[in-house]
């Protein structure tokens, strides 16, 4: 295989869970634009703690020059569980995680600057996940002149702000309702 070709064949992932509770997301980044989280008028993006090669870079291409050697690992699911590289980061109430592809942070403008997704969607932080991904995209097509030479994907998702939960009423019994009225009981009924 020529190594020009033999370059082209990797790709990039990003792997994203966000625990039960929703506080937590876990990050496993090979190569892929890091997402962005969106929060109370700020954007920033959640950068691996540690770089990882896209799936396919890196390997023994083998004997012939056709694919991995026998035996030759590329997963990280197939590491110790100490030796997994991934990040676990908060989630906080009320923030957006936005999962984006290279379409969107390289789309160029006539200038040829490129859409800076941290100057241009801070502000977009509180919207509901289907407006903001219609309101990116008209931002992108709006940035890059009507259209852009790359396919772009984004995924959103919200983590619902913390609202306050209104105290569940208290059942009345007899005893309780004697005790909020001031009067108690002295003795306990008896039955004969």
């Amino acid at each position: 295989m020529p190594d020009a070709e033999a370059a082209e064949h990797f790709a990039t992932v990003l792997v994203v869970e966000v625990s039960v509770d929703g506080s937590r997301v876990r990050l496993v980044n090979r190569g892929h634009p890091a997402p962005l989280l969106l929060r109370q008028g700020r954007a920033r993006w959640l950068e691996p703690g540690r770089r990882l090669l896209p799936l396919g870079l890196g390997l023994d291409p083998g004997p012939d020059g056709d694919g991995p050697r026998p035996g030759a690992r590329d997963t990280p699911g197939r590491r110790p569980a100490a030796a997994r590289p991934h990040d676990e980061l908060p989630f906080p109430a009320g923030s957006t995680l936005l999962l984006v592809t290279d379409g969107l942070t390289e789309a160029r403008n006539a200038d040829g600057d490129f859409y800076d997704p941290l100057a241009r969607l801070a502000r977009l932080g509180g919207a509901a996940p289907g407006e903001l991904l219609d309101a990116v995209h008209r931002d992108v097509l709006r940035h890059a002149g009507g259209a852009s030479a790359d396919d772009m994907a984004l995924l959103a998702v919200q983590r619902p702000a913390l609202t306050a939960r209104p105290r569940p009423a208290q059942p009345r019994t007899a005893r309780s309702g004697a005790a909020r009225y001031g009067r108690r009981l002295k003795r306990p009924f008896s039955s004969g």
